[in-house]
């Protein structure tokens, strides 16, 4: 439960991390086929939150690791599903 809690419903920028993925994937569409779209997504998505975490003072940001963790866990899934709904 402190997953979604964490991850989901307190999570601020989830939105726009759900809004950029859909945005990403109908553009990276036009170049590159389903699969090679949702690819580049995830690496994207996944590319953000190595940056955030290595860029950023996450004890500062976050008070915890946990809660990065959890918190980067519903950016990515946010932005891959909503660019499956793009997509598919």
């Amino acid at each position: 439960m402190e997953f979604f809690t964490l991850g989901f419903f307190h999570n601020k920028w989830l939105w726009t991390h759900v809004l950029l993925g859909g945005l990403l994937a109908k553009l990276v569409h036009t170049k590159f086929k389903k699969g090679q779209t949702m690819a580049i997504v995830i690496f994207v998505a996944v590319a953000w939150e190595l940056y955030e975490y290595f860029a950023s003072d996450i004890p500062a940001i976050y008070g915890t690791s946990i809660r990065f963790y959890y918190d980067a866990a519903g950016d990515i899934i946010g932005a891959i599903l909503m660019a499956l709904i793009v997509l598919f």
